[in-house]
């Protein structure tokens, strides 16, 4: 069977880095695991016989006969379908209403690089329904996800998901261990979504101040929040010096505050200004 390159398919065919991931999950018998984008099997062989039971998300209709002949319908759901317009909420609900034993659910996945940011915020807005996430990434995107403050790979999706979830590094997986071989290293990495996300007063506008602030690094914090409609360029940096003095002048966004997970209560003050009421 030949991958797709048009899907992006890069199967993972080293049985050593597939037994890292699944050991790294750790599937239990109460647990329905969610795979999105099993190809051939790979992880999947590894997480059925673990797992109280698997559904396996694929767009590709070639997978589902194989997957089902070996491991039979009473342990594995294949779906044929985009995980993008997959409600797993619904998903969720409807299998814990058939099986009452599971007590977590939780997802793998060796994603396509093409869909992978747009999978993570996917992955965020149903968080409610899931328990963590084991996910192979680009690394150039874990580096991005697990990066400190000050750094160049810091930016808003480090904030975003840092918002929603706790981000380790688990290893890379080098190009080789594919077929066919991707030209760059891939990254596994662990995310456990937080029963209780940091509060902000409007999650809507945070999103859009991060945003801003990481669009244009080289310019000041208050002229990036003005590009993003904020307010005007006129007015920008002198509001924000009279309306929290505790910022750091010249406040660049090389400069930024720490992630939320570092900062519970202590959100920057130039965007409590911007949200309270006044």
């Amino acid at each position: 069977m030949r991958a797709r390159k048009h899907l992006g398919q890069n199967w993972l065919a080293d049985p050593r880095y597939a037994d890292r991931i699944v050991d790294a999950v750790d599937p239990c018998a109460t647990d329905l695991m969610i795979e999105i984008g099993p190809g051939p099997g790979a992880l999947t062989d590894r997480i059925v016989p673990r797992a109280g039971h698997t559904i396996a998300i694929e767009l590709d209709p070639r997978m589902r006969e194989p997957l089902e002949e070996r491991h039979g319908r009473d342990r594995l759901t294949v779906i044929d379908a985009d995980v993008l317009e997959t409600n797993l909420t619904v998903l969720v609900a409807d299998a814990r209403a058939a099986r009452p034993s599971i007590e977590r659910v939780r997802v793998a996945a060796n994603l396509p690089y093409y869909i992978s940011s747009a999978v993570l915020v996917h992955l965020i807005n149903h968080r409610e329904a899931l328990f963590d996430a084991t996910l192979m990434l680009q690394k150039e995107v874990v580096d991005r996800l697990v990066a400190s403050p000050g750094g160049k790979e810091y930016g808003s999706l480090t904030v975003f998901v840092a918002m929603y979830a706790d981000a380790s590094r688990l290893f890379d997986v080098p190009p080789g261990a594919f077929r066919p071989a991707p030209k760059v290293t891939s990254s596994v990495i662990a995310l456990r979504f937080r029963e209780r996300p940091e509060d902000v007063p409007d999650a809507t506008v945070f999103n859009r101040i991060v945003r801003s602030a990481f669009a244009q690094r080289r310019k000041t914090l208050g002229n990036c929040l003005a590009a993003g409609g904020f307010m005007t360029c006129a007015t920008g940096p002198a509001s924000i010096r009279a309306a929290a003095p505790e910022t750091p002048e010249p406040f660049r966004t090389s400069q930024r505050p720490p992630v939320p997970s570092q900062a519970r209560n202590r959100l920057d003050s130039a965007y409590l200004w911007f949200v309270s009421p006044r």
